[in-house]
């Protein structure tokens, strides 16, 4: 009975590698378009992202609650509903771009560090403690924050600012709910007490 479900989750690993390429060719044209070292490190990312659905670990443990699935859902594709038109002053731009640059290497070295254990949905994989993951528990995410902060001071308005708080909400709920069915595993149990911040030391 187990054959069914596994040869799904392999079907749906090579639809996201499929769709995580995608995204990395784009990256990739736009940083020989506009000679972006942003773009460069995005093609990065998606390109690892890609290959990590090809290789990673089975699910071991799913999590039960709905809402942990829709805020991972939610929390993976809100950045692209972010305004890109609205520029603020030049020293924000810059300080946006730096903190952009800062978050995507970031989120690329926390990939990196997470390996097969890579996922979206509130699943348990294994266990990564090195890395990225020796300093705050969920290390891709708080790349993330730091990349929304960075559109937000470069790209200032309204509905830039409102994304970025329900994206912080977003995480929020995502982190509460992975932690769920992690925790049921005595070794994660055990990184928690090594790592005691979730995202932001010493705030999370």
């Amino acid at each position: 009975m187990r054959r069914l479900p596994v040869l799904q989750e392999r079907h749906t690993n090579l639809a996201l590698a499929v769709v995580y390429l995608a995204l990395a060719v784009e990256q990739l044209r736009n940083a020989i378009r506009f000679d972006l070292p942003l773009a460069g490190v995005y093609f990065a990312v998606h390109l690892v992202t890609a290959v990590l659905f090809l290789v990673r670990h089975e699910t071991i443990r799913r999590s039960p609650h709905w809402p942990g699935y829709l805020a991972a859902v939610l929390a993976t594709f809100y950045v692209y509903l972010y305004d890109f038109t609205t520029a603020a002053g030049l020293a924000l731009e810059r300080l946006g771009a730096g903190l952009m640059l800062v978050g995507a290497v970031g989120t690329l070295l926390a990939v990196l560090s997470l390996g097969r254990c890579f996922g979206i949905l509130p699943v348990y994989r294994g266990v990564t403690t090195r890395g990225m993951y020796r300093l705050v528990r969920h290390p891709i995410y708080a790349s993330y924050l730091v990349m929304d902060t960075g559109i937000v001071l470069s790209f200032t308005s309204a509905r830039n600012v409102a994304l970025f708080l329900a994206a912080i909400l977003l995480f929020l709920t995502r982190v509460h709910y992975e932690e769920m069915v992690l925790r049921e595993d005595e070794a994660y149990e055990a990184y928690t007490r090594v790592v005691r911040y979730r995202l932001v030391p010493p705030v999370y």
